[in-house]
């Protein structure tokens, strides 16, 4: 096999201790990535604890901050799981807590746009960081969430001055025919993410008699989709707005997901993603 020559210089193959040298410079690249992700993953998982954010950040000082482009990749790291993680408690305050403390490398270190592309498909941390003052409303900020379909309604408090009159009431009323009430705990709604209607709320807390009451009442059929709802951050229920099974499914609810399913509500294959994401392993259990 001859050499490939371009411009007088050839491509040499590397001997033995090269490829071993290579090798190794790899494995430990993946072992130092992995360290990271475990320990940010049991950071988040554990509800309880906050000893480990300065184990995280000794790791982070070691690996990242002083490389642009790994330090965005740790951006959207924590950004990729705080959307498709399953939200157990304290799992975005302990997200924003990484973040906070990094603001001020973050702000030096990326444009006030480039923030907002990293950030872009979740809502709960670019309202943490707007509130935060890490990242500045600006037109240009606001023209891509006029572009993005929902957001005008869920940062309808953000964007409010540099609409024009006429916008700004027309948006208005599409939230009060939503619900005249919309206005009543605007904020608190949003600051928890969720979709905010009874039957949605009542699955989620898996209060299987108050549903049941509920559904009859209301003469709800159990094999209806949820409704959407302007304060729904989830990404995976926005895109595929689930049934009453589903989300029961998502939630871990299995109370409520065993009374449907006994009122012979269709046990589909698509149940499966959203039981994973609950961590509910009775729940798995129950499908298999």
């Amino acid at each position: 096999m001859t050499a490939i020559s371009t411009s007088n210089t050839s491509i040499q193959p590397m001997d033995a201790n090269q490829i071993l040298i290579l090798q190794q410079q790899f494995q430990d690249y993946v072992n130092s990535k992995r360290e990271l992700y475990d320990c940010i993953l049991d950071f988040l998982e554990d509800s309880k604890s906050n000893e480990d954010l300065s184990k995280i950040i000794d790791i982070i000082q070691k690996q990242f901050i002083n490389n642009r482009e790994e330090f965005e990749h740790l951006l959207h790291l924590l950004n990729h799981i705080s959307n498709n993680h399953h939200r157990e408690e304290n799992l975005l305050t302990k997200t924003f807590q990484i973040i906070e403390y990094y603001q001020d490398q973050i702000k030096k270190t990326f444009s006030n746009f480039e923030i907002f592309n990293i950030f872009e498909d979740n809502k709960l941390i670019l309202l943490f960081l707007f509130e935060k003052k890490i990242l500045q409303f600006d037109l240009n900020i606001y023209n891509a969430i006029n572009s993005k379909i929902g957001y005008c309604h869920f940062f309808y408090p953000e964007i409010e001055e540099f609409l024009g009159e006429e916008k700004s009431k027309d948006i208005k009323n599409e939230l009060l025919s939503i619900d005249p009430y919309i206005f009543e705990n605007f904020d608190k709604k949003r600051h928890r993410g969720q979709n905010d209607s009874p039957l949605c709320r009542l699955i989620i807390e898996d209060s299987a008699e108050e549903f049941i009451s509920y559904a009859n009442m209301s003469n709800i059929s159990l094999r209806r989709q949820i409704e959407r709802s302007t304060f729904e951050t989830d990404p995976f229920l926005i895109e595929n707005q689930p049934t009453l099974i589903e989300y029961s499914a998502f939630y871990g609810s299995i109370q409520i997901f065993q009374y449907l399913m006994m009122n012979k509500v269709e046990l589909t294959s698509s149940l499966w993603l959203y039981a994973i994401h609950s961590k509910n392993a009775d729940l798995i259990h129950l499908l298999e």
